[in-house]
């Protein structure tokens, strides 16, 4: 039996039709809806990614500033401790002198 093509519409091809159309609208409006809630939280994720770097970048400088004030601090000590064995050494000298000469 040969397939019979006639111009009459049915209520079911109106059915079908308007199925057809609701899926492919639900399925791109779904899909820009999507697309559209990714580009919100894409910008979202770049200024954390933002904060997150600003936040690094201060905490380095603070970790440097740290670091150098206490090399500084490492070599001030050194300075006092120098001068220190100097006045010590300095004064055994004189101690020694003292008693060299007083015998």
């Amino acid at each position: 039996m040969p397939l019979q093509v006639d111009n009459r519409v049915s209520l079911m091809d109106i059915f079908s039709i308007l199925i057809g159309v609701g899926v492919a609208a639900s399925v791109f409006f779904g899909v820009a809806g999507d697309v559209s809630t990714n580009n919100v939280q894409i910008a979202f994720n770049k200024e954390a990614i933002h904060r997150v770097e600003v936040a690094a970048k201060e905490s380095d400088n603070q970790i440097v500033d740290l670091l150098e004030k206490q090399n500084w601090q490492i070599n001030e000590i050194k300075d006092d401790s120098a001068k220190g064995r100097k006045r010590i050494e300095d004064k055994l000298d004189k101690i020694i002198e003292r008693e060299l000469n007083g015998r």
